[in-house]
Order: C-alpha cells, then structure tokens, then sequence
C-alpha cells in the first residue's frame, strides 16, 4: 500500500485489505482506479477491490465504447439522472472496461469483485436529484428523503450497468459520500449494492 498518499489511502478505506495475503496491485490506465488482488481463505479464490475517488460531478452526456444501443448510450438515458449518479455511473463504466482489458490476465483476472466509490464533493439533498428537479422537504424529514434518493439512485444505476458487472464477477459495488446539512442527515452516508444476478440487486 506504499504507493499511495496517507490521506489517499484513507479515503479508499485500504486498511479494509490488510487482513488479505498476497496483494498485488494494478493502476487502470487513467490512474484514477486503484486494483487491487488478493488471495481469498478458506476457498482458494482470487477476489480483486476496486478503489476510486469520484472527485467532480460531470454535466456532460457520455457514450462509452461496447455499450452503443444499451441504456447508457445517449443524453435520454442519462437525462433522469443527477450530475453526481452520472458520475458514478461513468467511473463505474471505466472501471469495467479495466476489467475487460484483464478479463484473459490470469494474474489480475478475479473471481470475485468489489467496486468501492469515494465521493470528495460534499452534496445536498438536491444535488442527489436531476438538474431540472428540485426537493422540497419537510423539516424533520431529511433522513427518509435522502436515504429514499439514494437508494433509488443505486437502483437507476444498477438497472444500466449491473447485468454487464454481473458478468465480470462485480457481485458488490458501494459509495460514500458526505451530506452536508443543518438536520439530521450531516455527515457520511454509505450505500452498499450487492448484484446478485445482475437483474436483481439488494440496496443496503
């Protein structure tokens, strides 16, 4: 874990891994996502962690490769999502063409993954809603609103990318991210989706 800044590593939850034998790490090719593979016990399995930082919300409409016709192609899809579900949704996106590029690598190949996504930008309730909707909300009940945004965001998600993540052996993907507020909501919230068939997901 040398090879990472303090204050990085701490973002990215690293500590998490120690507990693991046998880690070897792979930069993807933008530097923005660190990979890491482990060996798993008691099963002999290779499990691989993903770690990212999402550190800007984008506004513009993206079309990766290899996804032409599906959900995520084109400004439609993406116009009912907030600019910061696009911007996981595109890390998400890069993060899988990674795992694409070592899906023959025996070294790297994993047969488990887990997708971790640090959101630097602190958010307010209505910077988790698309640009051309606001939040209206009672005072007392924040706490139901945002977890209510969150886990419909996980969902939008999951219904564009989670059959191609299944695929690849993404079986977990979380996000933190910091709510600031006067009210209850203040501070981290975490978000944790296990894919289990990739048409069907659990939203923690």
């Amino acid at each position: 874990m040398r090879h990472l800044e303090p204050p990085l590593s701490i973002y990215l939850e690293l500590d998490k891994l120690k507990g693991y034998e046998n880690i070897k790490y792979t930069p993807s090719r933008d530097r923005q996502w660190h990979m890491y593979t482990v060996d798993a016990k008691p099963l002999p399995i290779q499990r691989m962690f993903l770690r990212t930082l999402v550190r800007q919300p984008t506004k513009e409409w993206f079309s990766p490769s290899g996804y032409q016709g599906s959900e995520i192609a084109g400004p439609r899809s993406q116009l009912t999502l907030s600019y910061t579900s696009r911007s996981i949704l595109r890390s998400l996106v890069t993060a899988m063409e990674e795992l694409e590029l070592h899906v023959h690598n025996a070294t790297i190949k994993s047969d488990h993954a887990h997708m971790y996504l640090y959101v630097l930008k602190e958010q307010q309730i209505n910077d988790l809603v698309p640009f051309s909707k606001r939040v209206d909300v009672d005072s007392g009940a924040e706490e139901g609103v945002v977890e209510a945004l969150l886990v419909k965001m996980a969902r939008e998600i999951h219904s564009m990318v989670g059959v191609k993540m299944h695929r690849l052996g993404v079986f977990e993907w979380e996000i933190k991210l910091c709510m600031t507020s006067s009210g209850q909501v203040n501070g981290a919230w975490r978000v944790v989706v296990t894919n289990v068939t990739g048409h069907t997901c659990i939203v923690h």
